[in-house]
């Protein structure tokens, strides 16, 4: 049986750039940073800009880890 737990997500950290954040302000006020939608930055073909985060984190764990 699957559970109906769900956590209770401060309002504080939902938001979506629309466009009006940068990079850096992203990096600055972001403590997760969930891609939604079919396309992930992970895959080949995605063209979204926040995707460097991804990469740039990626990066870091593997160098952590060798």
């Amino acid at each position: 049986m699957a559970s109906s737990f769900l956590p209770v997500i401060d309002p504080k950290y939902l938001i979506r750039s629309t466009g009006k954040n940068n990079l850096n302000w992203i990096m600055q006020n972001t403590s997760v940073l969930h891609f939604c939608g079919k396309h992930k930055p992970w895959q080949d073909d995605y063209k979204n800009p926040f995707g460097i985060l991804y990469l740039h984190y990626l990066n870091r764990m593997m160098r952590k880890i060798k």
